[in-house]
């Protein structure tokens, strides 16, 4: 447990679709795993598979619990030796438990066998992924548009592979999944992308905007692909929506790319970019990935504001990411201007959540059921630049969850003062027990034993008083770390 938890001290904080929790080196087998929402496909763990309304815990998982993450009907734990354990949907094998389960009934709790130890975990609708310790990335289940990262043609994994393209890289330090691509962060700084690239969200890859299905699946890419656009740029997060991509610098500028249908590149103005693949030059045509042309909010010469992981043991050693140079490229056309600098980001279908170095939660995209939590006085269904939220404790170690019509917040109860120590995960704490909720209701998405639409923050109840290690969201449900 000590190599593993050493080894995950080097790993900056996850976002959407990735796992996302705090180690607990003295209090081990406390937590564990409460869940609501849908219950389609057993994703809350339960036989039944109906919606849960509140928070309920899990039956059947170990006690020695650190983490969570979820899939679109999937939910994985992580434990302090390093072994996952999933449930859920398996028709596509994306448990990684080997049996596919057609008839889309219950699929109990259980571990993964095959794995090394693991310290980071993400997933799609239909492929799992997991971050080792020392920075190898493993892929399971069923995708025909690549999203498995095994190489051409490979579609399916029963159990876990290991994704040879990355093997000679530099230990990856984070992985997250939309709904047929992925993104892979290395300890050097290099973003890595593959799968389906229809709306330019791969970053290196975008077909012909008149291409048909059989041109569009002939585009996929099939292994991780290095964006060599933001290379230099010193990315230290990754966060992969439903058909879209998010990049997050050192500094605070994000950078963004792929569908912009629901505002969720946050731009003001659609335009062309460009993007650089191989030394060849690629027009990024309007409509994908949307420039914003607003004069970018001054960073005020801040410092990096997530630690650089090192290197990992068994890998190839690489230089710390470095910092955004000011020199132009292609990925400034990616740039979200006018906007703050952020320290955390995370995506969902189509709407992003964000929170500032000081604390403060910022959200755009699509708003169709109040998911952007901008108030009933917010009708626009797009809102396409970032927006603060209001009414809500300012803490910049906040755990942020988006899913498919409803966001989560864990914070402390407290408000946070400008300057305060970004902690990463392994050293943050305990949340004191303040989770709020807001979006569409329906199958108790929210938590709150309610089913109606809340456009602001509003408190889960049960939770109240609870410590929170970490949290994820699947399209429509929830899961939380507690004690």
């Amino acid at each position: 447990m000590a190599s593993l938890l050493s080894s995950i001290s080097r790993i900056p904080p996850s976002i959407l679709g990735a796992i996302q929790f705090r180690c607990y080196h003295d209090i081990p087998g406390r937590f564990r795993v409460l869940a609501w929402g849908s219950g389609a496909q057993g994703a809350l763990g339960r036989p039944d598979a109906g919606d849960w309304y509140e928070p309920e815990p899990v039956p059947g998982l170990p006690s020695d619990l650190i983490g969570v993450a979820a899939g679109h009907y999937t939910s994985f734990a992580l434990t302090a030796r390093g072994q996952v354990w999933s449930w859920g949907a398996n028709e596509a094998l994306q448990l990684g438990r080997r049996q596919r389960d057609e008839a889309y009934t219950h699929s109990p709790p259980g571990p993964i066998p095959g794995l090394p130890p693991i310290a980071r975990l993400a997933a799609s609708g239909v492929v799992g992924f997991a971050v080792t310790t020392h920075g190898e990335l493993h892929a399971w289940g069923t995708s025909r548009r690549g999203q498995l990262g095994l190489g051409p043609g490979e579609t399916a994994a029963p159990a876990p592979r290991r994704v040879e393209a990355l093997a000679d890289a530099a230990a990856v330090t984070q992985v997250s999944a939309g709904w047929g691509h992925a993104l892979a962060l290395t300890v050097d700084g290099g973003v890595w992308a593959w799968g389906w690239p229809a709306a330019g969200q791969l970053g290196h890859t975008l077909p012909p905007e008149d291409a048909d299905e059989e041109a569009l699946a002939a585009a996929c890419v099939w292994a991780p692909r290095r964006v060599h656009a933001l290379d230099g740029r010193g990315i230290v997060q990754v966060a992969a929506g439903y058909d879209h991509s998010m990049a997050l610098g050192a500094d605070g500028r994000l950078y963004t790319f792929g569908d912009d249908s629901l505002g969720q590149l946050g731009r003001r103005e659609a335009d062309v970019g460009v993007g650089v693949e191989g030394g060849a030059t690629i027009v990024w045509e309007s409509g994908s990935s949307r420039p914003g042309q607003a004069p970018l909010a001054s960073q005020g010469g801040a410092a990096p504001l997530l630690g650089i992981p090192r290197a990992q043991p068994g890998r190839p050693n690489a230089a710390a990411p470095t910092t955004h140079t000011s020199q132009p490229g292609p990925a400034d056309a990616w740039l979200v201007r006018g906007a703050p600098a952020f320290a955390k980001v995370t995506a969902g279908l189509g709407h992003c959540l964000a929170l500032t170095p000081c604390g403060q939660l910022y959200s755009w995209g699509w708003n169709g059921a109040g998911q952007l939590g901008l108030g009933a006085g917010e009708a626009a269904e797009v809102v396409a630049t970032p927006q603060l939220v209001y009414g809500l404790p300012r803490n910049r170690n906040a755990l942020l969850a988006a899913g498919r019509v409803h966001s989560v917040l864990v914070t402390d109860e407290r408000d946070e003062q400008d300057g305060a120590e970004l902690k990463d995960n392994d050293h943050a704490g305990a949340m004191a027990g303040m989770c709020a909720s807001w979006g569409s209701g329906a199958n108790g998405r929210l938590g709150t034993g309610q089913l109606e639409e809340v456009h602001h923050p509003e408190l889960l109840p049960m939770l109240d008083g609870e410590e929170v290690a970490g949290l994820a969201a699947g399209l429509d449900h929830t899961l939380i770390l507690a004690r």
